[in-house]
């Protein structure tokens, strides 16, 4: 296994199970990212955590790059519809903010995994 796929499966492993706690317990899980404050209603955060445990444990259950870029493309969309959210719901901008930055990591750590970009010498 080299560098990039260790990378990509670990930061998945780590994005599946936050998004398994955003969908168990959604109301502690935002709190958690807002430290403080306002908190989403729970099935959004609910529907989100879901959606990250199915993307997180197909990328990292596989080895195929088109599911690492369909991931990426997933999370640079979920990113910048949470900087849109924060626009228009601006009470839940906190909690919009860093869930666009976890998004935002997201892609690009996928995306060294999915590109050899954290390739080992030769």
């Amino acid at each position: 296994m080299n560098v990039a796929r260790i990378v990509r499966t670990g930061a998945s492993a780590g994005l599946a199970v936050w998004g398994f706690a955003m969908l168990v317990a959604p109301a502690a899980a935002a709190r958690a990212a807002t430290r403080g404050g306002p908190v989403p209603p729970e099935p959004i955060v609910r529907v989100l955590g879901g959606r990250r445990v199915v993307q997180h444990v197909l990328v990292a259950g596989t080895s195929s790059a088109a599911i690492a870029w369909v991931s990426v493309t997933t999370d640079v969309l979920h990113s910048a519809s949470m900087v849109a959210a924060a626009r228009i719901w601006p009470q839940y901008r906190k909690a919009e903010l860093t869930s666009a930055a976890i998004a935002a990591g997201s892609a690009i750590l996928t995306a060294l995994g999915a590109s050899g970009g954290a390739r080992q010498p030769q």
